[in-house]
């Protein structure tokens, strides 16, 4: 999805974990969406979450608000001021959010068959294509070495086809 701001940026929301990007759950479902009662499974605590939540993004370039309401409209909420500060989304982990490395093999897939990402930090991330197998692992391996090292890290995935190369943790 991309939101076009009255400003003239672009919002992009295909992905996750993105920095400018919430969710919002009213205040009177706060309790309900934790604790759904008796001993709820985590699983179903999450789809309370998604289902009684709505998106909220935030234009980096103007620090416009925008969120979705209960039939999927968009609206838009201008800041009283150019001064508001353009990470009212971001994490409270700051720039120590930890975030997720992911390497993909697919040999069938023509043109360029690998690709590597991540997300990590405030402003650590990156997308690579391969064209060889041992090139992407050479590089998922770097990267993986130094996310961990900086403890940015939540997740690391690596893998070829259907088969798993390494995980972590």
């Amino acid at each position: 999805m991309k939101i076009r701001c009255v400003c003239g940026a672009v919002i992009v929301d295909q992905g996750d974990f993105l920095p400018g990007k919430a969710r919002l759950v009213a205040d009177r479902d706060w309790e309900d969406v934790l604790d759904p009662g008796g001993d709820a499974p985590l699983e179903r605590v999450r789809e309370r979450a998604w289902r009684w939540s709505r998106s909220l993004w935030q234009c980096a370039a103007c620090g416009r608000l925008y969120v979705d309401d209960r039939d999927g409209r968009l609206h838009r909420f201008d800041p009283a001021g150019a001064d508001v500060p353009r990470d009212l989304l971001g994490s409270v982990h700051g720039e120590r959010w930890k975030g997720h490395l992911r390497g993909y093999w697919r040999a069938s897939r023509p043109g360029t068959p690998g690709d590597l990402w991540w997300s990590c930090g405030a402003d650590d991330e990156g997308f690579e294509e391969f064209t060889s197998r041992e090139a992407l692992e050479r590089r998922y391996r770097e990267v993986f070495a130094r996310l961990r090292s900086l403890d940015v890290l939540r997740s690391a995935l690596l893998s070829e086809g259907d088969r798993t190369v390494h995980r972590w943790p």
